[in-house]
């Protein structure tokens, strides 16, 4: 028998035409009624900021385009039960960044992204990843992507 609270909340508020703050939070906490203890493997809490400037709006809107920096801030778990096999990690404040273009080759739409997870190259550990025992999570990581739509019309 177990009691569960939580909030899931997402904002988005426009500072000026093309720049936007988002902002995002996750508030999670269960109680184990039986054992009279916290529930094992439950979410720290978790908030998220970000800017995310959209250019190319007002000449291709269907085309957008952004770049977009965010913070994520993870508290230290302290709703964690006695049981585990080592306290909660440390919270962390991990920045990311992104790029992403949509572009007309022709008739053929691409969608182009650069994005930068962990661009400080920040040492954490996730309450959440069973390896936090053992490792930490990988550091500065770029990912590309393209993306090509098929239209069959």
């Amino acid at each position: 028998d177990a009691r569960i609270m939580g909030i899931d909340w997402t904002a988005d508020f426009t500072i000026h035409k093309t720049l936007h703050l988002e902002s995002k939070a996750a508030l999670l906490s269960g109680w184990n009624r039986e054992l009279e203890d916290y529930l094992i493997y439950m979410p720290p809490l978790r908030f998220e900021q970000g800017l995310k400037w959209g250019f190319n709006e007002k000449k291709q809107a269907d085309h957008p385009s952004y770049v977009r920096i965010s913070a994520l801030w993870v508290l230290q778990q302290k709703q964690a039960p006695v049981t585990d096999y080592a306290p909660p990690p440390a919270g962390f404040v991990r920045l990311d960044a992104e790029l992403f273009h949509t572009l007309m080759w022709g008739k053929q739409r691409l969608e182009f992204g650069v994005s930068v997870s962990n661009l400080l190259n920040t040492e954490y550990r996730e309450y959440l990843n069973r390896f936090r025992y053992f490792s930490a999570e990988p550091g500065r990581n770029l990912s590309l992507r393209l993306k090509v739509p098929f239209n069959f019309t």
